[in-house]
Formats: structure tokens, C-alpha cells, sequence
């Protein structure tokens, strides 16, 4: 009992420590690793989180720019503070990606009664007090540029009752017409048009007693000299 207690208390051999210090190197590469094994872990899951959060971001401003194919109007022009004084906006087909598209068959040439005219609102239902906006959409389907007199063809905004069809109220009648001069629209292109109607009546020569439209059903009609679009339908409240 005793030699073996002398034994214990003696040095380990070499190869002892040798052992002890790869193990504890082992153990630490180890440690390292797992480290910087967690650390990558967390780092790749944050960059993959924001690419997909910027993916769908992109995919919603996509969708929410891109107009639908019955709409040529741009949405951004804003109405002035005068009710019937339209601000105009020029534009390129919006239907079109990078350039004004053109039927093949279409024609060489173009004036006034190749122009195709819209006419739209920008709700289906007005609350009391609350102004419409009406749009004027001109678009150009030929080949060549349209130049109009605008003097010749006037630009108009008319509203009718739906149940009468009596005309309670046009732009040109108390004020001037929406555009004047010259009206250019390049072949494929297309010109927009819009103005807040004070919802008033009126008539040529009676603009001193405009009394307010009362609720019910309308439809707004807008021309370029003789050619005007569809009639779209709203409602005030």
C-alpha cells in the first residue's frame, strides 16, 4: 500500500501530457468550430429573410404601378383647386411596355376622327359634397402623328341624367374649353385629360344660377370635335 501511494504521487511520463495537451487542443478546435458553425447558421437565415422580404416588395410595387389593360389615363396628374380648369398629362400608351405600340394594318395617316376617346371617372359613386373627377383619355392607333385644331374640334366634358338623357352640364359652357390651340399626339401615344366637377348644373349663357345636381344616376360623355367616347355611368349620393 504504501510503494503504490509513493507511485501515485510520482511525475506522469511524457506521454501523458503530450496526450492531455492534443486532447485539449482537440477540444478547443472543436468549440471553435461549433462557434463558428452557429454563428454562420444565424448570419445565413438573416440574409435569406431579407432577401425574400426585398423580393416581395419588388413584386408589390410591380403590381401596384402596372395599370390594367382598359385604363389609359395616369392616375398621377392631380385635379387643380378650380373645379373646372383640367390639368393635362402626355403620355406614351401605358398599355404598352417601352414603346407605343401600332397595329400592323393601321393607317399611314391620322386626324381627328382616328382618335380614340375615353371618358372615366375615377369612382362609381360620389358621397354628398365630395367632387368628381372626370378624365379625358385620347389615344392615337396610327402610324403617323395626329395634329388637331382644337379650334375646329373642341375638347368637351358633358354630363347627362341616365334616366332623362337631358344634359345638365358641360365644361365649355361657363368656362373655356379644357384645351386650346393645337392638340399633337404621336403615332401610338396618348394624351390624358382631367378635371373635379363642382357637381352644379349649367348651360350656354345661364352660368349666374348654377344650382347643385341632385342624387341620382349620370353618365359623363367627353368629345374631341365630333368624336367622343362610350358614355360611363356614376352615381351621386
Amino acid at each position: 500500500m504504501s510503494a503504490q501511494g509513493n507511485y501515485n504521487g510520482l511525475p506522469h511520463p511524457p506521454e501523458i501530457y503530450r496526450r492531455r495537451r492534443i486532447a485539449a487542443v482537440v477540444i478547443v478546435v472543436v468549440v471553435i468550430a461549433l462557434l463558428w458553425w452557429i454563428i454562420s447558421a444565424l448570419s445565413g437565415g438573416g440574409d435569406s429573410s431579407s432577401t425574400a422580404t426585398e423580393s416581395s416588395v419588388t413584386t408589390t410595387t410591380t403590381k401596384s404601378t402596372k395599370p390594367t389593360s382598359s385604363s389609359r389615363s395616369s392616375e398621377s396628374t392631380r385635379p387643380s383647386s378650380e373645379s373646372e380648369n383640367p390639368d393635362e398629362s402626355e403620355s406614351e400608351d401605358p398599355d404598352a411596355s417601352e414603346e407605343p405600340s401600332v397595329a400592323p394594318d393601321a393607317k399611314d395617316t391620322c386626324d381627328v376622327n382616328d382618335l380614340q376617346i375615353e371618358a372615366r371617372t375615377d369612382a362609381d359613386s360620389y358621397d354628398p359634397g365630395q367632387m368628381p373627377r372626370f378624365y379625358l383619355i385620347a389615344h392615337n392607333p396610327t402610324k403617323g402623328s395626329c395634329h388637331v385644331d382644337l379650334a375646329k374640334a373642341p375638347m368637351k366634358f358633358e354630363v347627362y341624367n341616365l334616366e332623362t338623357n337631358e344634359r345638365v352640364w358641360s365644361d365649355v359652357d361657363c368656362n373655356n374649353p379644357a384645351a386650346t390651340g393645337a392638340l399633337d399626339i404621336g403615332a401610338g401615344q396618348t394624351k390624358n385629360y382631367m378635371l373635379s366637377w363642382s357637381r352644379t348644373t349649367s348651360a350656354p349663357g345661364e352660368c349666374s344660377d348654377r344650382v347643385a345636381v341632385p342624387s341620382g344616376s349620370y353618365y359623363l360623355h367627353t368629345l374631341i370635335g365630333d368624336q367622343h367616347s362610350e358614355p360611363t355611368t356614376f352615381n351621386l349620393t
